[in-house]
């Protein structure tokens, strides 16, 4: 899985992760996940990602946004300490059959 983690700045950068994440799902497709996200190369940790979103009823395409409003995540990197940002995400995954 890959996340993009936006700090001050000119660009962004995107991380190789793996995640500890718990879903909820409802009846008309909506779901709603939260977690953790730890870094591969263990740079960091992302704490506090919640984000919605919603299944077609034939089960191809997933729409992810992040809560409204937006959450305090927190990033723990080693010897750096930790650092609270507002974070907002959008996505759609795709299934391709």
């Amino acid at each position: 899985m890959y996340h993009a983690l936006v700090l001050p700045g000119p660009t962004s950068t995107s991380f190789e992760e793996t995640a500890e994440l718990t879903y909820t799902v409802k009846p008309n497709g909506s779901f709603s996940q939260e977690g953790t996200f730890h870094a591969v190369d263990r740079s960091y940790t992302l704490t506090g990602t919640k984000m919605n979103g919603h299944i077609d009823p034939h089960g191809s395409v997933l729409i992810f946004s992040a809560a409204i409003p937006p959450e305090k995540e927190t990033v723990t990197m080693p010897g750096r300490g930790s650092s609270e940002y507002l974070c907002g995400a959008s996505g759609t995954a795709v299934r391709i059959r």
